[in-house]
């Protein structure tokens, strides 16, 4: 196998991993619960969008010099440019970036990592239990009151609904 080839293997494997992060963004977006209460825009990501730009200018060459391997250039850079703007949301039913939509009774700790501008996310999930987000420095306030509240609301929420179930059974122990 000589060189191009290699390189036209790991640029078609490049675009079936952008249309995989594609179609499970949309997967979760399906997946979503509640109401969308805010989103905002992660921190910069210039190296990624500047890398799909060369991608997109690299298949916009190729496809001129009649080298028709450019559409999956050009595929490939306008798939990651894509992936690469997506916003974070904040529904009532949890938080969605990068095709993952996370329920607030799955988060177990989060916190804003300052050396990284990072908010991590602590999951009950088995395979990948941390979920990074990158987060813009302005809105980390912001966000980490919604999760608390939100996480509050949950707690309290099933508080309610345990002690309900106490009383029941002790109502029910009563009337026997």
């Amino acid at each position: 196998m000589n060189y191009k080839t290699f390189l036209n293997v790991l640029y078609v494997l490049l675009l079936l991993f952008v249309l995989r992060q594609i179609y499970y963004g949309q997967f979760a977006k399906k997946a979503v619960e509640g109401k969308l209460i805010a989103f905002f825009n992660p921190q910069s990501r210039f190296l990624i969008a500047f890398l799909s730009g060369m991608l997109i200018l690299l298949g916009a060459y190729s496809i001129t010099i009649k080298d028709y391997f450019g559409i999956v250039y050009l595929l490939s850079g306008i798939g990651f440019a894509y992936l690469s703007y997506q916003k974070i949301y904040i529904y009532d039913g949890g938080i969605l970036y990068s095709t993952k939509f996370t329920r607030w009774e799955n988060i177990k700790k989060w916190g804003y990592n300052e050396k990284t501008k990072n908010l991590e996310i602590l999951t009950n999930f088995p395979k990948n239990p941390t979920r990074i987000i990158p987060l813009n420095i302005n809105d980390k306030n912001e966000v980490l009151t919604i999760i608390k509240e939100k996480k509050r609301k949950k707690i309290d929420y099933e508080n309610k609904h345990s002690l309900k179930g106490v009383l029941a059974l002790r109502q029910i122990k009563e009337f026997r």
